[in-house]
């Protein structure tokens, strides 16, 4: 497994958005790539996952794929694959690329279990280890648990 980018942007911020709770991680990335008119840059290598792609608006989604904005410096990794079994592979090659681009950080979505949501309630936004997210409304989460290639990246990057 390995991430092949035919641009290398400069210390950009990475988002990455995993199918997990709720498809919460790929719905928002693609979110972000619609609404900041990213650019197809790269995509993961692997011989070993399903083939499958999606078709959106006419033009194929590749299953797991790399695209930038250059407005924000942001790389964006999307998904629509379920990684089962790959999770520890897909961190390394992330981490690995991660550093080839000298990221600032790793932003990861998900959506995740907490004792705070109850029925009725309003949605919350849970940050863990960046602690100037508080300054933007984000709560810190003190209890739950993230599964996936989120968590195989928060543990190798500790």
């Amino acid at each position: 497994m390995k991430i092949l980018l035919k641009k290398k942007p400069h210390n950009p911020i990475i988002i990455e958005g995993f199918p997990g709770f709720g498809l919460v991680g790929t719905i928002v990335t693609e979110f972000l790539i619609e609404h900041m008119n990213c650019e197809l840059i790269g995509e993961f290598l692997y011989d070993d996952l399903p083939a499958m792609i999606a078709i959106h608006k006419g033009k194929i989604v590749k299953p797991m794929a790399v695209h930038y904005s250059k407005k924000y410096n942001v790389i964006i990794l999307q998904t629509i694959l379920n990684p089962k079994g790959k999770e520890w592979d897909i961190a390394d090659a992330i981490l690995d690329m991660a550093d080839k681009v000298n990221a600032k950080k790793i932003l990861s979505v998900e959506g995740v279990a907490s004792q705070s949501l109850m029925p009725n309630k309003d949605t919350k936004l849970f940050y863990y280890g960046d602690d100037s997210l508080k300054k933007v409304g984000l709560e810190p989460i003190d209890e739950s648990i993230i599964v996936g290639v989120t968590s195989s990246i928060m543990l190798k990057a500790d």
